[in-house]
């Protein structure tokens, strides 16, 4: 629905509908409110949110439709996005008022709990934390822009939504005396206090899943939990549903070995917990990026890939074997325990089939290439996830899934497989990973019969992939012309108006990177002018931006200085007044806030090499003087 109120200024983009309030002051950082609601519910709860906000001075979004806020509350886009239908901006020092309006408003309103907010108030589902009204960002540890605050005393505080409540030091609750309300699970412990919680295993929009006690019975315990209405698709299914369904299925594999037992299930407030028993902490994705991949090459028979892949088609057969498909088998889904080699346990049943039924869903490389659009899920399909994992356990990386071709993806898959187990050793092992990773169901059917029984499968070998000096130059006229589109993107004004988050200008992941790539690539098609448009632009940007390398300023000048001797006068020409940057020319912390580092990145070592090539370049262009300021930097 269209959302406007008298007198404020609306606009939208692909994700939010905005009513700006022109007397509303600006503002960096302050309390601000979210209200939740599930898709279906949208529009209603907008109709009784717009006559509140018109009663203050306030900004606010709004989710643009329901299909957008199904998006937002799957957790795809993130956990601190679940749930956040609507935004809202209030002036300083009103936030109690609105919200307690808010919450009148939308009383016995249901919608998926915030996680990284407090409640209001517990009979509505109205949310306050403190939080960015207006974008900083600075460049961290990984490369990637992070959202910040920065106090009235300058302290740095992490401005982005994460899975749980935070508060910056300079402010204070205004609910702390009030009714500012946690949700969740609180001492003793969960279900009625039998389960005291003894460390997290995963954290995830649908619902955590921790290690437990169980107070009655002395033993180590898995429990999942699922929150109320995350994950809610258009028949109202959400995470409970998904949990309930995988209740199910461990009840009717009950006493099958290599799965988890269903010990119990119960309700805290709306959401609901499965309790199952512990398989392990250590599962196969993890165990092949600590330990390596498998082989077959008899320097580890412990780690056998062949031993792996008996044992998984076992437990997969005795799964089978009741009337279940797994559905999602993957790495993350297989323990791995230490009572013998390849002993494993298959875990995670919440799109599961039993009797043709469940719920839905594919991972993407594993079950999503052979998922079938009508008809229930069949064994055959995990044997494809079969094959898939054992590719994994053979080469630590996860199948190919870049190409929108399922063939392709498989092939180059394939091909990988080929050059990861090479030789006589691995031909069996190979022609069967291959087998089960046919499209066709009855080659799989065949290839884990050939695995179950030892028996030598012979299947065609894919085709290599040309390469060639000519299908170089193709790959690199086709990377430089993607480049070179994506960059004239980047400096689209319209493009950049409707983005949650600048683009980072740095050399690991953002304008001056791609720059720098392209300055060696000027003879080709439209690259120059490219360059100079790209190096313009990002001399006009504004970023708080620590000096390093790679992450920070020194990358910027290096790549706005060889764009200037490349494709003609410098975007930014160096003055005295620039020589003074308000950024500093060394850091004084890391990204984190700890000391320094000498790495190449972000540390020390990064800006020294930076400058011994901003000196080198100020000499060539006959500029001694700059050289030596770069030079005295750098020693």
């Amino acid at each position: 629905m269209a959302v406007s109120i008298a007198g404020r200024v609306g606009a939208c983009d692909d994700t939010w509908s905005y009513l700006n309030d022109p007397r509303m002051p600006a503002m960096e950082h302050g309390w601000k409110l979210h209200v939740s609601a599930r898709p279906g519910d949208l529009d209603a709860v907008t109709r009784l949110v717009l006559p509140v906000l018109s009663r203050h001075i306030c900004h606010a979004k709004f989710a643009r439709d329901p299909e957008t806020l199904r998006r937002l509350n799957s957790g795809a886009v993130s956990t601190g996005a679940v749930g956040k239908a609507i935004t809202v901006y209030p002036l300083a020092g009103t936030v109690v008022e609105v919200a307690r309006d808010l919450a009148a408003a939308l009383r016995d309103r249901e919608g998926p709990r915030i996680v990284s907010d407090r409640r209001v108030d517990p009979r509505a589902p109205v949310y306050y934390r403190y939080g960015p009204f207006t974008g900083e960002y600075r460049t961290g540890r990984s490369g990637r822009l992070e959202s910040v605050m920065t106090g009235p005393d300058g302290r740095v505080f992490d401005g982005l939504a994460v899975g749980r409540y935070r508060c910056p030091p300079w402010a204070e609750d205004p609910f702390t005396t009030s009714s500012g309300q946690d949700d969740g699970p609180t001492a003793p412990g969960l279900g009625g206090g039998r389960y005291t919680v003894t460390a997290g295993i995963a954290r995830a929009p649908r619902g955590n899943v921790y290690r437990a006690l169980d107070r009655t019975l002395g033993r180590p315990v898995v429990v999942k939990q699922a929150r109320a209405f995350v994950g809610e698709d258009e028949t109202g299914t959400d995470a409970r549903h998904r949990l309930r369904n995988e209740h199910a299925v461990l009840t009717a594999l009950d006493g099958v070995p290599g799965v988890p037992r269903a010990l119990d299930y119960f309700a805290h407030h709306s959401d609901e917990y499965l309790v199952l028993s512990d398989c392990g902490d250590r599962d196969l994705r993890r165990d092949v990026l600590r330990d390596g991949p498998y082989r077959d090459d008899g320097i580890r028979p412990e780690r056998a890939l062949s031993v792996l892949a008996a044992r998984l088609l076992g437990v997969l057969d005795a799964v089978h074997g009741r009337d279940v498909v797994v559905c999602d088998l993957k790495p993350d889904n297989v323990v791995l325990d230490d009572s013998g080699p390849g002993h494993c346990h298959v875990i995670d049943f919440g799109i599961s089939e039993w009797e043709g039924t469940g719920p839905g869903g594919a991972t993407p490389g594993y079950s999503e290439p052979v998922l079938r659009a009508t008809g229930p899920a069949a064994p055959a399909d995990d044997h494809y996830a079969l094959g898939a994992t054992l590719f994994f356990a053979a080469t630590g990386m996860d199948p190919v899934i870049v190409d929108g071709d399922h063939a392709v993806n498989r092939d180059r898959t394939l091909a990988c497989l080929e050059w990861a187990l090479p030789g006589r050793a691995h031909r069996a092992i190979r022609a069967s990973i291959t087998g089960l990773l046919s499209f066709d169901p009855a080659v799989r059917t065949a290839a884990a019969d050939r695995l179950r029984t030892g028996t030598a499968p012979t299947v065609r070998r894919p085709a290599r992939p040309r390469v060639d000096g000519d299908l170089l130059d193709e790959i690199i006229e086709h990377t430089t012309a993607y480049c070179v589109r994506e960059a004239h993107a980047v400096v689209d004004p319209v493009r950049a108006a409707h983005l949650a988050v600048p683009t980072s200008i740095d050399v690991y992941g953002g304008t001056s990177g791609l720059g720098l790539e392209l300055l060696h690539h000027t003879h080709r098609p439209h690259v120059r002018s490219t360059v100079t448009t790209l190096a313009r632009w990002t001399a006009r940007q504004s970023r708080n931006l620590p000096p390093g390398l790679y992450t920070g300023s020194t990358g910027v000048a290096l790549f706005l200085a060889e764009a200037g001797s490349a494709t003609g006068p410098r975007p930014k020409p160096e003055t005295d007044a620039d020589a003074r940057s308000p950024h500093p020319v060394l850091p004084d912390r890391a990204p984190d806030g700890g000391p320094p580092e000498a790495d190449l990145i972000a540390g020390v070592a990064g800006v020294g090499l930076g400058r011994l090539l901003l000196a080198r370049h100020a000499l060539r262009s006959g500029d001694p003087h700059a050289a030596e300021r770069h030079l005295a930097v750098a020693a």
